[in-house]
Order: structure tokens, then sequence, then C-alpha cells
């Protein structure tokens, strides 16, 4: 089978590898959709970072190189022992990150943060091949009169927005602002307008065709950090650029006793006027990290099959062959589409289908 395998920094090549056989608990999955993300961009452009390779992995034992791709959906064709909840043809979408279900973490629920997480396509063989070998227990049925196989690709994603979403979790009827329109903060947008009743979304974002996606999204305002109105009160901001700027930005936002969620990732060191502002203003300061499968993944199937078209954040779909070069679009800063989609079987890039 073809596959997108990581060697070093630099360093991502289309390779042939062995089709693999799923073990007991394990399904085998044709990948029919697969994404990018910023994570997989900063392995191959500054990394390695999550991905073992001078280490096996304490959990998993592995070194690379490895298959990447944590960002996927395919058909079940092929069922290991003891796995009775899936079967052959089923379309299914993957979550990626394996918990163990023993640690304190785990039996309190938040599987996130598990004392032995690991993840498909940074510590083991992902789904950016024509097939992936993966846990059962990741792989979540979809309903196809509902989702496509295209848009179920998205599922991994949208879980991450979800459950940002959901750790901020906004006043009935108030507004919101997201700082940064990138792949999370427009999934948030829809995740908003799907599971919540917010008032208006307010995008700060200062690359015109984000501003433009996001609206498209639903949110209601979309303005330059130039244009800003920093008088303006929100009582939840979503920090999503992960840039100081944005942590700036978000804290002239926010209302005396709101919150912010800081979606991205900021560099190392807090200055203290932030840690001053917290205690002064009692302000919340909350940090999610990926998704709760449980939790997060059926919230956010609800958001992708309340809207019939994503080809504002991913247009096209795409053959495995271009992904060295996907990657380095996004490293360059030259990539157009939020989200870059792949499916295995096809050897031209195609319109994205998402209606059923």
């Amino acid at each position: 089978m073809q596959a997108v395998v990581f060697h070093d920094r630099g360093d991502v090549r289309v390779e042939e590898r062995p089709v693999p056989e799923p073990r007991p608990g394990e399904v085998l999955v044709q990948i029919t959709s697969a994404g990018v993300c910023g994570s997989d961009v900063g392995e191959v452009d500054h990394g390695p970072v999550l991905i073992p390779r001078q280490t096996p992995h304490p959990v998993v034992g592995l070194v690379g190189p490895l298959v990447m791709g944590h960002e996927w959906a395919g058909r079940v064709v092929g069922v290991g022992a003891g796995v009775d909840n899936l079967h052959p043809g089923q379309l299914v979408a993957s979550g990626s990150g394996v918990s163990c279900g023993d640690c304190a973490w785990c039996r309190r629920g938040q599987t996130n943060l598990c004392a032995n997480y690991w993840t498909l396509g940074f510590q083991r063989d992902g789904g950016l091949a024509e097939f992936c070998r993966a846990p059962a227990e990741v792989c979540v049925p979809v309903d196809e009169d509902r989702i496509t196989e295209d848009a179920a690709g998205l599922a991994q994603p949208l879980s991450i927005a979800t459950h940002s979403v959901r750790r901020g979790n906004p006043l009935s009827g108030s507004d919101v602002a997201i700082i940064g329109a990138g792949g999370i903060g427009s999934f948030m947008v829809a995740a908003l307008r799907a599971l919540t009743d917010v008032a208006d979304i307010l995008i700060v974002e200062p690359d015109a065709v984000r501003r433009d996606i996001a609206i498209a999204m639903g949110a209601t305002h979309a303005v330059t950090p130039a244009e800003l109105d920093r008088a303006a009160g929100y009582s939840t901001v979503y920090e999503a650029s992960g840039s100081k700027a944005g942590l700036a930005t978000a804290l002239d936002l926010v209302v005396k006793g709101g919150t912010i969620v800081l979606v991205g990732l900021q560099q190392p060191g807090i200055e203290g006027d932030l840690l001053r502002q917290v205690s002064f203003r009692e302000l919340s300061l909350v940090g999610p990290n990926a998704h709760v499968l449980r939790a997060d993944f059926p919230d956010a199937l609800r958001v992708l099959a309340s809207r019939d078209d994503w080809s504002p954040v991913a247009p096209h779909m795409h053959p495995l062959r271009e992904a060295p070069a996907v990657f380095d679009a996004y490293a360059q800063r030259r990539a157009t589409a939020i989200k870059t989609l792949f499916d295995p079987r096809t050897d031209h890039v195609r319109g994205a289908r998402y209606r059923c």
C-alpha cells in the first residue's frame, strides 16, 4: 500500500508499505478521507517532537520512521478477535488518541490526560495511507445518511474544537470572541452554532480569506486586529492563534469574571501582567487538550451533520503523492485551504463531496 512516512525533520516520503493485519481488539480500515493539521506540519518542519525517532515510545514501543496521520476516516475491511461492535463495510471516523482506561485520569473521565496516552499517526502508524490498523475503541461509527465519506475525515479536528467549546462553557445568549480563524478557530464557530445558543460570535483574524470562511461557518462579525473595538466586553474569549499578541487581545476583550480559553499553544514564559489580571479581575484561564472521545466525538459528528457544505474549510480531496508538497506549502505559509484532505483511492485532485 502507499503511505506517507515521516523519517525525520524535513524528510517525509510517499512509500510502499505492507498492508497491516488487525490484532485482537483492532480493526483494519481502508482510508477514505485523511487530513493534515498544524501538529503534523510542525513535526515535519521543526520536529520531531511527538514522533519517537531515537528512543522507543514507553507505551507503544515504536521508534520511527512511521506512517503519519491522526485525522482520518474509512471503511472497516478487517476485524480482529474480540471486536463485536464494528463490522466490514462500516464507515468509521477515528479519534486516534488511545487511553489506558485504568489510570486516575481515565477513571475520572479525563481520558485525554491519560498517564499512558498515545496517538495513531504520532506514536504508531496512522491514517495517511491506503489502510490503517487501529484499536476498535477509537473508531466511531458514522451515520452515512447524514455524513459523507469525505466529511467524516473532518470529525477528529472537529472533536478538538468541540472540546475547546465545552471547556469554555459559554453562557446562554452571551457574546463570545475567537482570536484566530485557522482550522480549529473556524471549526469552533461551527461548533458554537450547532451545540450552543450563544448570540454573537466575533472573529479577530488578519487574513481576509479566513475572515470570509469564519463568516461562512456562522460568525457574526470578522475583523482585523486593527479594526477591533477593544472596549467591547466578552464573557468567553477563545485564543486560538497561539500568539503573544492574541493573548494580549484576549485580555483586552474579556470582562471581569470572564473566561479565556487557551486553544492555541503559547510560547514558554508567562508575563506577570497576565497573572495579575487573572487575580485582580477574577478571570478563569482554561486550557483544553485534545479531546475526550466519549464526550466530544459524538458532538463532533453532530456538528458535521448540521451542515451540508464544508467546502469553505476543505474544498478538495488530494492524492497521497501530493503530501510532501502539501507539508511544504503549509510550512512556507503558501497553502490556501484551511484544511487539506487526502483520498488514498484517487490519483488526481477532485472536489470534496459533502452532500449525502
